[in-house]
């Protein structure tokens, strides 16, 4: 178990298990007034919030940046030997996809300052809110 702080001063415990470890695959957890919060940082690249008890999903949510493509469908047809003989465009739609971060520690620091914008800003948040209401 390793102790790490985000450039805010979050604490920040690693929980990898060893077969995580071999895997490429590191978990972090991060103790918030709900209870722990679990992340994961993925060797194929992806940054993803894990369900727990401190955190109100049900699914892996992945928290790579994304960017903006045009993706196309086609109708096609093939033969009996299943060698397409046409196509043709159906429509064409705007969409994102994640981007993945290859190389480990850029995932990590993507992670840290994820957990600085989420966590710092509230707190700063709700202290202005506070002050507002009852001075």
């Amino acid at each position: 178990m390793r102790l790490y702080l985000t450039p805010k001063g979050i604490t920040v415990i690693e929980v990898t298990k060893d077969f995580q470890m071999k895997r490429g695959n590191r978990i972090f957890s991060v103790d918030t007034v709900l209870g722990e919060v679990l992340y994961g940082v993925y060797d194929s690249g992806m940054i993803r919030a894990l369900p727990s008890e401190g955190n109100s999903i049900y699914t892996c949510y992945q928290l790579n940046p994304v960017r903006k493509v045009v993706r196309k469908s086609y109708f096609t047809e093939e033969d009996a030997n299943g060698v397409e003989t046409w196509r043709s465009l159906r429509h064409t739609y705007n969409t994102t996809e994640r981007i993945p971060i290859f190389a480990e520690l850029q995932r990590i620091e993507f992670l840290f300052d994820y957990l600085d914008r989420k966590y710092v800003k509230k707190l700063v948040v709700r202290n202005q809110k506070y002050k507002r209401v009852w001075t």
